[in-house]
């Protein structure tokens, strides 16, 4: 995605969705700036803030300073390298970051990092 059409999705994210309005944005893994621990990444992002942060969906994995944290934060880098993901999102939490489900095709973020063992489920 480039141009006119991601910049104007990019500011999209610079606000909150509103209540009851989801967002739905495919995105290429060259639009991920890092990935903080297994749940967390940030995006670049057209505006202020320059980068967007997002928290995984229905998962709750190792926390970083765990055993296990640097390789759910592997796992979570190397997942969103592999290619174009859709992020959906409706909500924000309470650090502002957007609450969403992350997918390519049938896989999810989310399920996968609980099939590697690097995190469990949440509701």
């Amino acid at each position: 995605m480039s141009g006119p059409a991601a910049s104007l999705l990019l500011a999209l994210l610079g606000a909150a969705p509103l209540e009851g309005q989801c967002l739905a944005l495919t995105l290429p893994a060259a639009q991920v700036a890092r990935t903080i621990d297994g749940d967390t990444f940030v995006l670049y992002h057209v505006g202020i803030p320059p980068e967007e942060r997002v928290r995984v969906l229905h998962v709750d994995a190792v926390e970083l300073h765990d055993s296990l944290g640097p390789e759910a934060r592997t796992f979570t880098a190397d997942w969103l390298r592999r290619g174009a993901f859709t992020i959906r999102t409706c909500k924000r939490d309470s650090f502002g970051r957007l609450l969403a489900v992350v997918s390519r095709g049938a896989d999810t973020l989310a399920a996968d990092l609980i099939a590697a063992h690097l995190a469990v489920p949440l509701p």
